[in-house]
């Protein structure tokens, strides 16, 4: 059977060092300690010779040049007359080398085997792509093979997916469960699962079907698709995509030895550019209006009420899918003709809109305020013009700034994906001693050089920043400490999860998420109910997975349904806002931060964050 992994001679002196980097930054420091007690002030032009301060296990020329270059960045300039081919000691020292390279391939040949039974698929399957853009209908064709199998799985990237679906599938006659990180919903009868695709439970299926299988590029989350494509063991497997992601499916199967059929989607409703930007109070009916921060969403919401004197939806990341399930449905009774949304809305959630308006051409990734790719532009604009739900498909900005930014990035290709991405198992960390982090970086060192040059290693800075935060007991049970670093921690949630762990290395029950306010009148009461929202979640998905809580799963789910039902009471009237929090100036719709701009620049001296500006003008095309 065909796999993905390649053989690979891992060599200690060209891959890893013998002793960790931060060890040899440490001997440099104590050896820049003991030569300034010895010598008043660094010469460059009389260079030191450490050999006598060395520890006798350096053993690499390797690990010598980087203490020599660390001792430079502290202002010593030095030498070692101490080499691997002579002086006392150096038989013994290359005697260690080769037990430690000896060691490392023993290791690497073990990750390997294993990494060839996960990177390989089980059987040789038909596979078809469903390649099309949103609202192209290749969802629909895959879900109708999978409603007439016997025994099949849907894999979806959000809860809310996976929930229409399940609800879609029963409704049509097909008995379907419901499971995501934080719940089971069994129906009787069931022969398909509705899951999320981090889910993905391992069986044998007449049919899967694995959507937006484009994800399989994104860094953090792509781990998941590659798992599902790789590992699925059906005789027919159905892959929803977008069309950058059809070059680099096709290879991955090519390798794997599946037999592939490809099925082109065109969109239902054609999408079609506003000649101009329109201003929020020239909003037609049925207009979704997306911007980049919840702050700014909540703004646009009571602007548009205000001016409209309609009713307004709202849909932003941090909501859970109960409540964006209520608003799509104020959306789609006719209720509210607008909807205010984050970029949430590009997956999954489908509107009667006619109109979708961005406000901006830039947004906050988490690292970087950065202009819009192609395919953020086309995911959200997809969402115009949904085919049985509405008659055309437009877009545009409310900005005159963006506007015609984002009608030339419409018209882009997206960036096709050229990498998978993989993160450890727990089968294949078991291969290594010592502390979880530690495991963590040696496997990501012995695992990188096996894998073929479109797979990557995913970011494990948050695996290996919570299992540096668990006590040395946790990790006794491996399973439980993998677990706990694999959990859904967000910002919101990480205080509560280091309250879980203590609990746990004391012996007690974890302790119940933190309450929310009484009732959600203004920003600050959201906030605080977002919080609690995202702690109530994360003590469920750990309940799931056999956690004991002081607080039972049934009185906490009952907790998370009365915050989603307050949350879905204040949005529906409105919540308090009020201008900047130092001056209280009255702040523009679709505003991003709580303090003005003035208040900003006299606080920090730079120019206002959220000052609009033109985006850079595009290249023209060289004439043929």
């Amino acid at each position: 059977m065909a796999r993905l992994i390649r053989e690979s001679h891992f060599s200690l002196t060209g891959g890893i060092a013998l002793i960790p980097k931060g060890q040899l930054r440490r001997i440099a420091k104590r050896i820049s300690e003991k030569l300034e007690v010895q010598f008043d002030n660094p010469d460059p032009s009389r260079p030191i010779d450490i050999a006598k301060y060395l520890p006798t296990g350096i053993g690499l020329q390797e690990e010598l040049d980087l203490i020599i270059e660390r001792l430079a960045h502290f202002g010593w300039t030095c030498y070692s007359s101490a080499t691997l081919s002579g002086g006392p000691g150096a038989a013994a020292k290359a005697e260690k080398v080769q037990r430690r390279q000896e060691a490392a391939d023993r290791l690497q040949h073990r990750l390997s085997g294993q990494l060839a039974v996960d990177l390989v698929a089980p059987r040789r399957r038909h596979v078809t792509l469903h390649i099309g853009p949103t609202n192209s209908g290749k969802t629909h064709h895959a879900l109708a093979r999978l409603a007439a199998s016997n025994k099949g799985l849907y894999l979806a990237p959000l809860r809310l997916l996976a929930w229409e679906a399940a609800e879609r599938l029963n409704d049509a006659g097909c008995p379907t469960n419901l499971l995501t990180g934080e719940e089971f919903v069994p129906v009787e009868g069931a022969r398909v699962v509705a899951a999320t695709t981090e889910m993905f439970p391992h069986d044998t299926y007449e049919v899967v079907v694995i959507d937006e299988a484009q994800m399989v590029g994104d860094p953090d989350r792509g781990w998941a698709w590659l798992r599902a494509l790789v590992q699925a063991n059906t005789d027919e497997l159905h892959v929803c995509a977008a069309p950058q992601g059809e070059e680099f499916l096709l290879k991955m199967f090519d390798t794997l030895g599946d037999q592939v059929e490809i099925k082109r989607n065109e969109r239902l409703v054609p999408l079609r550019p506003l000649p101009d930007a329109v201003p929020l109070d020239k909003l037609p009916e049925r207009s979704a209006v997306v911007a980049f921060s919840r702050t700014a969403v909540l703004r646009l919401k009571a602007e548009i009420e205000a001016v409209h004197k309609k009713p307004c939806a709202v849909i932003y990341g941090a909501l859970p899918p109960d409540v964006r399930r209520e608003q799509a449905r104020r959306v789609r009774s006719g209720e509210c003709p607008f909807v205010v949304a984050t970029d949430a809305i590009g997956m999954g959630i489908n509107f009667p809109v006619d109109h979708v308006f961005l406000t901006e051409a830039a947004k906050y990734d988490g690292r970087m305020e950065r202009l819009l790719r192609a395919d953020e532009v086309l995911q959200i604009i997809g969402r115009a013009g949904r085919f049985g739900l509405s008659q055309a498909g437009w877009y545009g900005s409310t900005s005159p700034a963006a506007h015609q930014y984002i009608l030339e990035t419409a018209l882009e290709p997206p960036a096709p994906v050229v990498s998978a991405y993989l993160q450890p198992t727990v089968e294949q960390l078991r291969f290594f001693s010592g502390r979880l982090h530690k495991r963590l970086q040696v496997w990501q060192q012995l695992a990188e050089p096996l894998l073929p040059p479109f797979v990557k290693i995913a970011p494990l800075e948050q695996m290996t920043e919570l299992a540096r935060l668990l006590p040395p007991r946790l990790e006794d049970n491996l399973e439980e400490a993998y677990m706990l670093i694999t959990a859904p921690v967000s910002r919101e949630s990480q205080s509560y999860w280091q309250s879980v762990v203590a609990a746990l290395e004391a012996g007690k029950r974890a302790p119940g998420p933190e309450r929310p306010p009484a009732e959600i009148e203004s920003d600050t009461d959201l906030q605080q109910a977002e919080r609690s929202l995202k702690e109530h979640e994360l003590c469920l998905w750990l309940l799931r997975r056999g956690v004991q809580c002081r607080a039972g799963e049934y009185r906490v789910r009952q907790n998370r349904n009365h915050i989603a039902t307050m949350m879905n009471r204040a949005l529906a009237r409105g919540l308090s806002l009020g201008g900047c929090k130092i001056c209280g100036r009255k702040l523009a719709p679709g505003y991003r931060f709580r303090i003005c701009g003035s208040c900003y620049e006299r606080q920090t001296g730079r120019p206002d964050r959220g000052a609009v500006t033109s985006p850079v003008p595009k290249e023209p095309e060289p004439e043929a």
